[in-house]
């Protein structure tokens, strides 16, 4: 199995948010190149639903970091 940093850095951008939230569960939308968004589990992907847009330079550097900790080349 490889280890896919940008998915380890939505996993923990995605974690962040529901312990800050206290404890609900969200869905996260990636593309490449523009960034995610995060909407509550369950909800369409709509502007009123997004409760957190996050830049991919953000994204990057979380994937970055990620990789860093596990000893690889970011």
């Amino acid at each position: 199995m490889t280890h896919d940093p940008i998915n380890a850095a939505l996993f923990e951008i995605q974690r962040g948010v529901s312990e800050s939230s206290g404890g609900g569960k969200f869905d996260i939308h990636y593309t490449a190149g523009k960034g995610a968004l995060i909407v509550p589990h369950g909800t369409e992907l709509t502007p009123d639903n997004v409760v957190l847009a996050v830049p991919d330079a953000h994204v990057q550097m979380y994937a970055a970091m990620a990789e860093f900790a596990r000893g690889g080349v970011a």
